[in-house]
């Protein structure tokens, strides 16, 4: 259903830039761009639907986003997306083999008019990112996804990334927070918190500072799970 929807939008995108001045007894453009636009939010409203029955509400105040790809108890594990909606998020993800690779694990509100789905999506090696896919309520589109959090490794190297959801300036906006560990070999080579707040005016997480008020680093620093 969804891939005719992606093609019929296709069309008619193409059809509505095509001409500047339509024959008489065929569509304005004015028209088309309606029909097009129709269509996508029909697609979108389909895709929503599905992502919301799969995957829960996240409302706690902090919520804590990391990799767990190999333990299918675990909340952060996701459940798979259906093929027909896999193909919304495959074109970012490419170079990927096709399969049950991309998982909704929740979606929950960032700012008055945002909505963030949370999904487990294609890294280098597997399945392990959590990424977060927002939407804009209020002009009914998609922001760019952002990777928050990962954990792989490869010949004695590795390295962990977590991420928490948490209004930390009291805004009432969701900022994001991440702290990132590497190690080689057995020996910790790096440990970095940052904070990047939610910019409301352009729709997208903004500024990054790292976290090193003492107080504000304990907070996520011991809180693993």
């Amino acid at each position: 259903m969804r891939h005719h929807i992606a093609v019929m939008l296709g069309i008619v995108t193409i059809q509505a830039c095509a001409r500047d001045k339509p024959p008489a007894g065929s569509r304005s453009v004015s028209q088309s761009v309606s029909a097009a636009r129709s269509l996508r939010e029909r697609a979108d409203s389909e895709l929503i639907a599905h992502l919301q029955h799969l995957s829960p509400p996240l409302t706690r105040d902090t919520i804590h986003l990391y990799s767990a790809e190999g333990d299918s108890a675990d909340a952060m594990h996701g459940k798979a997306i259906s093929s027909d909606d896999r193909r919304f998020f495959r074109a970012f993800y490419e170079d990927v083999p096709s399969g049950d690779d991309i998982f909704a694990i929740g979606y929950t509100t960032i700012a008055p008019g945002f909505t963030a789905y949370v999904l487990r999506v294609p890294s280098k090696y597997s399945s392990s990112a959590v990424a977060l896919f927002v939407r804009n309520e209020k002009k009914n589109y998609w922001l760019p996804p952002a990777t928050v959090a990962d954990a792989f490794g490869d010949e004695g190297w590795s390295f962990s990334q977590d991420a928490w959801l948490v209004d930390h300036d009291r805004d009432g906006d969701r900022d994001l927070i991440q702290r990132r560990i590497d190690d080689d070999n057995g020996r910790q080579v790096g440990d970095t918190l940052q904070w990047t707040f939610w910019q409301e005016a352009f729709d997208h997480f903004g500024w990054v500072a790292k976290l090193k008020d003492a107080r504000s680093r304990q907070v996520f620093v011991n809180r693993r799970r």
